[in-house]
């Protein structure tokens, strides 16, 4: 039974990655860190007609989340006040590239944590995060 199905790379470009859990979505997080490049995942819970847009960039043991849909119009990305940094970091999804901002950047274990939340809550917006709206 498939609850979410996440979306990466070109190998799973139409039918994505099924997610079963959030234990499956950790294991699929943990596996993408050790990946020489940085990878932009979408996470959609098919089934939803109200679907959020969620992803979730990963950079070794860092990662930044974005968020839109639901209560929350507009585009959102996690939000780290220690990174003064303005600039943008590429991720890679499916051979494209995705920028997002360096201050969204937080720890894995952080966004490890807000992914499961996200799952468990069947797409509403973690938080045991900050946010952002982009400007």
């Amino acid at each position: 039974m498939t609850f979410a199905t996440a979306y990466y790379s070109r190998a799973h470009a139409r039918t994505g990655v099924p997610l079963a859990s959030a234990e499956e979505l950790d294991a699929l997080l943990l596996h993408l860190s050790t990946q020489t490049r940085r990878i932009f995942v979408q996470v959609y819970f098919e089934d939803d007609p109200d679907m959020p847009e969620f992803a979730i960039g990963i950079d070794g043991d860092h990662g930044a989340l974005y968020y839109s849909g639901r209560n929350h119009i507009g585009v959102w990305y996690t939000h780290n006040p220690a990174i003064t940094s303005i600039g943008l970091t590429d991720y890679e999804n499916s051979d494209t590239a995705i920028e997002m901002p360096d201050n969204a950047r937080l720890p894995l274990t952080q966004i490890r944590a807000a992914a499961a939340e996200f799952f468990h809550s069947h797409g509403d917006r973690p938080t045991s995060v900050a946010w952002r709206e982009q400007a």
